[in-house]
């Protein structure tokens, strides 16, 4: 119909001649519902003040590019084993890699996805979502090569460049000889300050690469305490450190780049990286090859952090805490708080890659940061590990893996494993008995004390 007799909030986007190659565009109000909902896009003002006939002005913004690798799905046709090889095992896997990396040499190709590339060269759309697939199926340097196409032709792709940063973390993390995962951190840190230098201020680029130096420590604390280290002993402790300390400033600079100033995924690895410098500050012996040293915080470290955190985002106050404890009241408006932002993430929450991975995450949080441990909170941690447990499976027909933020990609397999080894040992804390006693029934002193010792996350640093 006539652009007139549209909304009039709409007509200035009616008016406008757009260009983008997302196609998607917003008026103010619909930007502003899209930033309230935490929608991962990357915006740009596309037209300041454009006015409508009727005289109604209103700014036109874009959408510039999509954080596809974690909040979006894959699309489902790019998973058929007509577009891309569906595992390295597969007989075509060696076929894609030589029309790949040396298309001069071998043109054609049974994969409809390459010919796509061929007929898109510029569809950064397009390149990254094949790109996206191959990293979920864990062909990192297959994935790397499809960026390579793209970064031809837009050099300064912001999702481009954050995937191959996180790439060469995901190859940093398989590492067993610390020289090449040290190098391949060099080669992800590289790209992280490349894209850090354009001066965007999207709060996801510096949670990324502050999550990148956050994946480093955890790695060179795996080295420490694998005990087979000499004269790299010295020099990797003091790099586990330095590595902590930037991925805390990376991360107040996501918050500072967040509307709200409380970017969740921000906060939450914000609380991991304080305990960790406060936990391994205190007690370097922790660092000590691992048979020696169980991995514990026998100093409430991590309840403390949580509290502090809690109350400077105001999500606690010091009143709750005037006997020293917390109050019923301020519990459990907390629980409600944390609960509400884990159904923000669910209505979010697209990727199945990411899923799992964000269940096992507050269930990891209630567990080792709650200020008050109760039966319900174990009962609520069981029952999210499970649903990661099962949303993993649905993943291993489309030889899928799951995103996990510090490592980037896991074969569900493995992560299948390591749901099961953490539920084995909240099993062995308390028994099926215990359950059966209510949410409120009073835990054993020593028992809880245990409990109370024993953190989650501090788990993934023995596993191998």
């Amino acid at each position: 119909g006539a652009v007139s007799e549209s909304k009039l909030a709409n007509q200035p986007l009616l008016e406008t001649k757009l260009t983008g190659e997302t196609g998607i565009y917003l008026t103010d109000f619909a930007y502003l519902c899209a930033r309230v909902a935490e929608v991962r896009v990357g915006f740009e003002r596309y037209k300041e003040t454009s006015y409508s006939a009727d005289g109604y002005f209103s700014d036109i913004w874009q959408v510039n590019y999509i954080w596809t690798y974690d909040y979006y799905d894959y699309i489902p046709y790019l998973l058929e084993k007509m577009m891309l090889p569906v595992s390295k095992s597969d007989t075509s896997y060696s076929e894609f890699q030589r029309a790949l990396f040396f298309p001069e040499q071998f043109p054609d190709s049974s994969f409809d996805a390459l010919r796509a590339m061929q007929r898109f060269p510029q569809s950064s759309l397009l390149l990254i979502e094949i790109a996206n697939v191959l990293r979920g199926r864990q062909m990192l340097y297959e994935a790397d090569e499809v960026l390579s196409s793209l970064l031809l032709s837009h050099p300064e792709n912001v999702v481009a460049r954050v995937m191959r940063m996180l790439i060469y973390s995901n190859v940093a993390e398989a590492q067993a000889d610390f020289s090449i995962a040290a190098m391949a951190f060099e080669r992800a840190i590289a790209e992280g300050e490349f894209v850090a230098g354009l001066g965007n201020p999207d709060t996801a680029i510096f949670s990324e690469f502050s999550a990148l130096f956050f994946n480093r420590a955890k790695k060179w604390i795996k080295f420490l305490r694998g005990g087979n280290l000499s004269k790299e002993r010295t020099f990797i402790q003091q790099d586990m450190f330095l590595s902590l300390i930037k991925a805390k400033e990376l991360f107040l600079k996501a918050l500072a780049t967040s509307p709200t100033g409380k970017d969740t995924t921000s906060l939450f690895w914000m609380l991991y990286v304080l305990c960790y410098l406060e936990l391994f500050s205190a007690d370097e012996k922790l660092l000590g090859a691992a048979e020696n040293n169980s991995l514990v915080d026998s100093n409430d470290v991590f309840k403390k952090t949580g509290i502090r955190l809690f109350t400077e985002v105001g999500w606690l106050n010091n009143e709750d805490f005037s006997d020293g404890n917390i109050s019923e009241s301020a519990f459990n408006n907390l629980l409600v708080i944390l609960a509400s932002i884990n159904a923000r993430h669910d209505n979010s929450m697209l990727s199945r890659s990411y899923i799992p991975y964000v269940k096992y995450l507050f269930a990891l949080l209630l567990w080792d940061f709650t200020p008050r441990f109760t039966l319900g909170i174990c009962n609520m941690v069981l029952l999210l590990l499970n649903e990661a447990l099962s949303e993993t499976e649905k993943l291993i027909a489309d030889n899928l893996s799951v995103y996990k933020i510090s490592v980037n990609y896991v074969a569900p397999e493995i992560f299948i494993l390591r749901l099961q080894e953490t539920i084995g040992v909240i099993k062995k804390l308390i028994t099926d008995d215990d359950l059966k006693k209510g949410d409120n029934f009073p835990l054993d002193p020593v028992k809880l004390k245990e409990i109370a010792r024993t953190k989650l996350m501090l788990l993934e640093l023995d596993w191998d």
